[in-house]
């Protein structure tokens, strides 16, 4: 039995910057990992089957899991006919722009690489994970990353202080593919300019961007709302992750984040206390 801890993230910067030709789009985004995760215990089966269980009744158990994504990578190169028990207690929203889902097919690569004993070193499973998602490079890293291109080629920045954080969502799914197909406005050179910056927190605070919202805001305008109050109650910076629906409020002062802990907790579906990993 081995057992692994599938940690979120959250994007401190998101620029869209285009469109390319093979119908993706070129992203800069600066991105670290929180300590919210979803736990997940991996134990061989005696048949060849992978059975996926979770105590999240919409927790996906099919081959649209990530975790089946995985399992069909590394399949092919196990020498032995065991499979799989994988039971995922889920602590990160699904479907929340805090790439859980993915977290979870890169965690359950590195924990079939020890149990099926297949002798991957990280790089290299790092090369084979990129069938599971732009962002699956990232969950080899530590700290604090710029990822460019569809968000797979990444740089390690610096680890940033654990700063407290508040996230907020409303439990509503939101497609990616939908954010982009409806952008119409591309931004440059924000994230250049906070990576500049990087030792000097207040201009992250006042420059801090992402180039989904305004979409996301859209579809769902309590987003905004969510946004203005977390300002409102102290956070230094908040905004959006990835694609969404989550509102983050990254705070200096713990107080400030437990008394807006306090006065939202019952408002939204998922109101959860963090900080960055």
């Amino acid at each position: 039995m081995i057992c692994k801890k599938s940690y979120g993230k959250i994007n401190l910067s998101l620029e869209v910057l285009g469109k390319r030709s093979d119908g993706y789009h070129n992203i800069d985004t600066l991105m670290n990992k929180i300590d919210l995760y979803d736990e997940m215990i991996f134990e061989l089966r005696d048949d060849d089957n992978l059975i996926i269980r979770s105590d999240n009744e919409n927790f996906p158990t099919d081959n649209s899991n990530l975790i089946y994504k995985a399992w069909e990578i590394l399949s092919s190169y196990k020498k032995t006919n065991r499979g799989i028990d994988v039971f995922v207690t889920k602590n990160i929203p699904i479907a929340a722009g805090l790439a859980g889902g993915t977290s979870n097919g890169v965690e359950t690569m590195k924990a079939l690489n020890e149990l099926w004993d297949l002798g991957f070193s990280n790089e290299e499973l790092k090369d084979l994970s990129k069938a599971l998602g732009a962002d699956s490079n990232f969950f080899f890293y530590e700290d604090l990353v710029r990822a460019q291109g569809i968000g797979d080629n990444i740089i390690r920045l610096k680890k940033l202080d654990p700063l407290c954080l508040l996230i907020i969502n409303i439990g509503k799914p939101i497609s990616s593919k939908e954010i982009y197909e409806n952008m119409t406005s591309y931004s440059n050179e924000i994230v250049e300019n906070i990576v500049d910056n990087i030792d000097d927190f207040t201009y992250l605070w006042n420059h801090a961007f992402n180039s989904m919202e305004e979409v996301s805001f859209k579809i769902y305008p309590v987003l905004e709302d969510i946004k203005k109050k977390l300002n409102d109650s102290g956070a230094n910076l908040s905004l959006m992750s990835g694609s969404g629906p989550s509102i983050f409020g990254l705070y200096e002062d713990t107080k400030l984040r437990d008394k807006a802990y306090e006065e939202l907790k019952n408002d939204y579906k998922y109101v959860i206390k963090s900080k960055l990993k």
